[in-house]
């Protein structure tokens, strides 16, 4: 039972904003501490402080200016239930890892973080570090460290009922466009192309103004480094996945899809769910490089996507695929196309 605190006459609860989040508490005083709720007796059977860093599982912390000290965005309460859970010696170790036994790469130039939990659980894996993915999502989400998530409320039934993920690689690629900021061009175009089976990103390309010429270049780069050479009937047998934007429905945009030997499918108007590959390649790119580095023109731009690109293909860990990287999943399909011939 803890004991009452016993206040001054005219004491007024204030309410305030803790750092890191949006809830709020009462103020304490210095003697009160937040670890005082977490002793199995009274004040003088304190446990230690309870430091749960937020790199510990969240890579994104590796970036400048986040995450310098222990993790304090978590109420009193939340704080007593979390502790109250994580009483294992392992629970304690396994919150307590460094971003530099998971993630070694973490301090080069490009994080890519916004990891779920099943990829925190299959790094860990790799690292020697083999638990249930069910405690890593428990623990995960009870210290704020899970990707945040969107969740449609329509009440209808789904009109996209089929599958736009083929059977093999090099069946169907998609591309669109998105946006970026730089300081000395202002807003860019982002022009990218994947491949639909292996997630492989086949060519980005920012450039202004984004007209159907500059839309054509990350399939270009595409076709010259996963198909050979840019020749005429490169590409035949491959379906092209696009939207009705003026770029990709003009006259210039078909021809070259036509000479390269892509199949042209259009998708269907307001509905990225056609297109969704490319968009959830956008929102990978967006969350680990246009929305946390700043970029001075569109030359240095560039050089961030292709570096990005790189990366993307050999680290990022693709779930359909058995948490296989991008260039992994083309390896082993080439591999089992070649031993079935």
């Amino acid at each position: 039972v803890m004991p009452r605190i016993r206040r001054s006459p005219g004491f007024r609860r204030s309410w305030v904003r803790q750092p890191w989040t949006t809830s709020s508490s009462w103020t304490k005083s210095g003697a009160w501490r937040t670890t005082a709720l977490w002793g199995a007796g009274d004040r003088k059977n304190e446990s230690g402080r309870f430091d749960l860093y937020p790199e510990t599982l969240h890579p994104a912390s590796c970036l400048q200016g986040v995450g310098d000290g222990p993790f304090h965005n978590v109420s009193s309460a939340r704080a007593a239930r979390t502790k109250a859970k994580a009483t294992s010696r392992s629970e304690r170790s396994l919150l307590r890892l460094r971003p530099a036994g998971i993630y070694p790469d973490c301090h080069r130039g490009v994080v890519l973080s916004r990891r779920s939990h099943r990829k925190v659980w299959a790094r860990l894996r790799m690292r020697g570090v083999h638990t249930s993915r069910r405690r890593v999502l428990r623990l995960m989400g009870e210290n704020k460290l899970l990707a945040s998530q969107r969740f449609s409320s329509h009440p209808g039934p789904k009109n996209h009922d089929g599958t736009i993920i083929p059977d093999n690689i090099h069946e169907m690629w998609g591309t669109d466009m998105t946006k970026a900021f730089t300081k000395r061009d202002g807003w860019v175009s982002v022009f990218g192309a994947v491949d639909h089976f292996s997630a492989a990103c086949m060519g980005v390309h920012g450039a202004k103004p984004g007209t159907r010429f500059e839309a054509l270049e990350p399939v270009r780069q595409g076709v010259r480094e996963n198909l050979g050479a840019f020749a005429e009937d490169a590409a035949i047998g491959i379906t092209m996945r696009h939207d009705c934007g003026s770029q990709y429905v003009s006259e210039d945009f078909q021809d070259e899809l036509k000479f390269l030997g892509f199949k042209p499918s259009p998708a269907f108007v307001r509905s990225p769910e056609c297109n969704g590959c490319i968009e959830r390649f956008f929102r990978t790119l967006k969350e680990n490089l246009l929305w946390v580095q700043e970029f001075e023109d569109i030359e240095n731009l560039n050089r961030a996507l292709q570096e990005f690109k790189e990366r993307y293909n050999s680290e990022w860990l693709i779930v359909r695929h058995n948490y296989m990287t991008p260039h992994q999943v083309i390896e082993q399909d080439l591999t089992s196309l070649a031993e079935a011939a």
